[in-house]
């Protein structure tokens, strides 16, 4: 809860609207917060997935049509609300469960190695920015990647370095080339 309340999102709107959307927003938390989905979330959740919970129950506060059924006086269309939140938290769990590498995947500083790079930070800010989609974080926080992703993205850099030498694009070799 204290990370909902120190949400920049979640501040804004506690002070600027009026004490009656306050109040049912107050109660709308107390209410979501009950249900056993967002309570085990909530008692297990690390800091990054509580930040990621603070942002949801904004969106809720702030997106139509789910401030329709969070401010409603029917009891059902509250209920709504709650239950939207509930389904979400879940998926949230499921986005944050840790997942298992498998025996093809490698770590940032094997990429890293692969690529020709001095530092695995690179690697990390490139999984950041979405380079290697299939890149999944272990219950450790490491990062694991799929090897031919590396391997494809190495050749691409390969080609785009050549090209840039010569003026001439190399044509692909197979299929792995096209897949980024």
């Amino acid at each position: 809860m204290d990370y909902a309340l120190r949400s920049q999102p979640i501040q804004v709107f506690f002070q600027t609207h009026d004490d009656e959307a306050c109040i049912s927003a107050a109660r709308f938390f107390a209410d979501a917060l009950r249900q056993p989905n967002v309570t085990a979330f909530i008692q297990t959740a690390k800091p990054q997935e509580m930040r990621a919970a603070a942002r949801l129950f904004a969106v809720a506060l702030e997106a139509e049509p789910i401030r329709r059924f969070v401010f409603s006086r029917r009891t059902a269309d509250r209920n709504r609300a709650i239950e939207f939140v509930e389904c979400s938290v879940q998926i949230l769990a499921e986005d944050f469960r840790p997942v298992q590498a498998s025996e093809n995947d490698i770590s940032t500083a094997e990429a890293a190695e692969i690529l020709g790079l001095q530092s695995v930070n690179t690697v990390k800010a490139w999984i950041g920015r979405g380079l290697f989609p299939r890149a999944k974080a272990t219950s450790g926080g490491h990062w694991r990647l799929p090897r031919a992703d590396v391997e494809a993205f190495a050749r691409q850099r390969k080609a785009a370095a050549q090209w840039a030498e010569s003026g001439v694009l190399p044509a692909p070799r197979g299929q792995s080339d096209t897949d980024l």
